[in-house]
């Protein structure tokens, strides 16, 4: 099949990264993926070797507004969907813009379009645009919660199909050995609700048992400064590390420095609900015990690699089950080179390889 795939993100994490390894392995198995991203960083420009897929990036572009730059922008695409119109499918690997524009433009063009649906895109798009979305051949949550959001927004459930997202198994996979420390590790924005200070306030409970225990943060955000003026005041920090954003084929380094991976975002008015998280199931693919909250799609992220469900407050039981958690080799890692439920990139590609030519072809 020919594909062309329309990511809004193209990043470190989450759904930037599930648009790079999607394309990667579609092109593996002999597709011509042709992936077009609609932003203005391209962070994963020379992450990775051998890059199967042919990758362009477009800037940023509203589908709706009708002023004449907007409208200029929209036909150029749609010429291109024309001139490129051996392909056989247009691929929105998720409801953003991006995906917006595919079932809008593709349509156009006499091409079936298929979406990947995160869970959380529909929160910002009015009437209009969701009816644009409903116009896809088939829509694919990648997890129940986001399933239950589509069927919220009257989208058809017989036009929708779960697809779970994989994991780099060749990158994520566990260390000889695991290190002594209870070290917990969290990959998340920092921003308000996100539960970073929840686990601060975990880790002094934790230090208070007398455990010797640490904190490391990935990622950046609003709150950061307020964040490490927080654990200054709390006088622990000798015992939190915040090293911001990590590339990609870094990120199994870190993870195997510790034991325990913690995701508690709590809900608070006007902040969207996380969608399924991939480093979920990236940290439990090198060993790490999770725990999180099941807020949004993170409920099917802990699902998928057996996490243990914890409180959004409550710092102390939090604590508690984190102690339990870092004693135990994580559930997705039966054995040496064995996996439990979590599924490899490879795998999800050729379950979408065979949805994408029922589409085609039928």
């Amino acid at each position: 099949m020919k594909i062309l795939a329309l990511a809004s993100r193209y990043g470190l994490c989450g759904q930037g990264i599930a648009a790079h390894y999607i394309s990667q392995e579609l092109a593996r198995r002999g597709h011509k993926v042709r992936l077009r991203v609609f932003d203005s960083v391209a962070e994963l420009r020379g992450q990775f070797k051998d890059v199967a897929y042919e990758l362009e990036r477009r800037p940023s572009m509203a589908i709706l507004p009708s002023t004449g730059l907007h409208v200029l922008r929209q036909v150029m695409e749609l010429l291109r969907l024309q001139k490129d119109k051996d392909f056989d499918v247009v691929l929105g690997l998720d409801a953003g813009e991006a995906g917006i524009l595919g079932a809008a433009l593709g349509k156009e063009a006499g091409i079936n379009v298929s979406i990947l649906a995160w869970g959380n895109e529909l929160e910002g798009h009015n009437p209009a645009k969701r009816s644009i979305l409903r116009n896809c051949e088939l829509v694919m949550p990648v997890s129940r919660w986001a399933k239950a959001n589509l069927i919220e927004s009257d989208f058809d459930e017989a036009l929708m199909k779960v697809m779970p997202p994989g994991v780099d198994h060749g990158l994520f996979s566990p260390p000889r050995s695991r290190p002594k420390e209870l070290g917990i590790v969290t990959v998340t924005e920092l921003r308000k609700g996100a539960g970073v200070d929840t686990l601060v306030d975990v880790l002094k409970a934790l230090l208070d048992k007398g455990l010797d225990a640490f904190l490391t943060v990935v990622g950046t955000g609003p709150e950061a400064k307020a964040l490490k003026r927080r654990t200054k005041e709390a006088l622990l920090e000798g015992s939190v590390r915040f090293i911001g954003r990590v590339p990609h084929t870094k990120m199994p380094e870190v993870l195997r420095q510790h034991r325990v991976f913690a995701l508690v975002p709590r809900s608070i008015p006007d902040v969207a609900h996380p969608d399924f998280s991939l480093a979920v199931i990236e940290a439990a693919s090198c060993g790490l015990g999770v725990v999180g909250t099941e807020l949004g799609g993170l409920a099917d992220s802990l699902r998928a690699c057996s996490g243990a469900k914890v409180p959004a407050v409550g710092p102390t039981k939090i604590a508690d089950v984190v102690e339990r958690v870092a004693g135990k080799l994580s559930l997705v890692v039966a054995t040496e080179g064995e996996y439990g439920r979590s599924r490899s990139w490879a795998e999800m590609a050729e379950e979408l390889e065979g949805v994408l030519e029922d589409l085609v072809y039928e």
